[in-house]
């Protein structure tokens, strides 16, 4: 096998394999353009009607440069269009991840594949390398002369060293997600402060979800609250599992004057178990205003916290904690 045909059969096997996963990622983000939708307006402040525009445009860049991919149309044009998308997806989980924010990005759109903002960026960091070398082998057999071609390649790496480093340093230098002494002072207070059963049992592990009202204001964002719920159901039929909700104070749905927003909000989402109004400081200190899970002993000790997304296994440790 000569090295062209060899080089032909990688560009053949990367075209088509990253075509297939931006074609279907843009499909699935159809079926979940409001979840989509609404992340960018997190990220961005945009208008509505910008926002809209910018969403449909991811969608139609994915899905139409993934059938170019496949059918191998225009690959160097078509790749570095999907460098720069990329590029801007890394810069926003980088961002979040330096702020120890969590986005949930619905990047997979309907199937949910519940990856954390370090695993999604890791995945653009290894489509972009991927990207590179597409681009540097299809160019290798298209260039007219070396410079052209020696140039193309070298802003290309450089753009992709700068993202690398950009976006590693954060993920190994960021502080661990947890709770500090401090939070758990606090969640203690909250604690006490409430007169409900929930908080008065001395039986086992307790769950507490301080959930943001935005980030369930549409159903695919609402996913990971009820698999957690349902799972757990699924996984202990025989154990009570003691379970409570807070909620911002100045979420939309609350209102001190009028509850009843709140309770049709509470029965729409076949919500059983209690649901507390949690001061604003609380959850900034805990999560910057992002909705996350606590499990809490019999002592009221804070075991563990993660936010949302929360993805299969740290859905298997919380099952676990629960389980003592």
């Amino acid at each position: 096998m000569t090295q062209d045909s060899a080089n032909k059969k990688i560009v053949i096997m990367l075209s088509v394999i990253l075509g297939l996963i931006f074609f279907i990622a843009g499909v699935a983000k159809i079926f979940s353009y409001t979840a989509f939708s609404h992340t960018i307006s997190e990220v961005t402040n945009f208008s509505q009607t910008f926002t809209s525009v910018l969403a449909w445009t991811v969608i139609i860049v994915e899905i139409i440069g993934g059938i170019a991919l496949i059918f191998r149309f225009n690959i160097i044009k078509v790749s570095l269009i999907f460098v720069v998308l990329i590029s801007i997806f890394l810069w926003v989980l980088s961002t979040a991840i330096f702020k120890g924010t969590e986005i949930n990005c619905s990047c997979f759109g309907i199937l949910n594949i519940g990856l954390s903002n370090k695993e999604e960026a890791t995945l653009d960091i290894a489509l972009l390398n991927l990207f590179v070398l597409l681009i540097f082998l299809s160019s290798k057999k298209t260039a007219e002369n070396s410079l052209k071609q020696k140039l193309l390649t070298g802003i290309i790496l450089v753009i992709i060293f700068y993202l690398q480093y950009s976006v590693f340093s954060p993920l190994y230098n960021v502080e661990k997600d947890g709770i500090k002494e401090s939070d758990v002072g606090y969640i203690l207070l909250f604690l006490n402060n409430n007169e409900n059963a929930f908080y008065n049992y001395r039986y086992g592990n307790r769950l507490l979800f301080l959930l943001y009202f935005p980030d369930f204001n549409c159903p695919p964002c609402f996913d990971d609250f009820i698999y957690l719920s349902d799972f757990l159901r699924v996984q202990s039929p025989n154990k009570k599992i003691e379970k409570a909700i807070a909620i911002f104070k100045s979420d939309a749905v609350v209102n001190k004057n009028d509850t009843t927003r709140l309770q049709r909000w509470v029965k729409a989402n076949e919500i059983g178990f209690p649901v507390l109004i949690g001061e604003d400081s609380l959850f900034q200190r805990i999560n910057f205003v992002k909705s996350c899970v606590l499990v809490i002993d019999p002592l009221g000790r804070v075991l563990l916290s993660e936010k949302l997304p929360l993805g299969n296994s740290k859905v298997k440790k919380i099952t676990e904690l629960l389980e003592q």
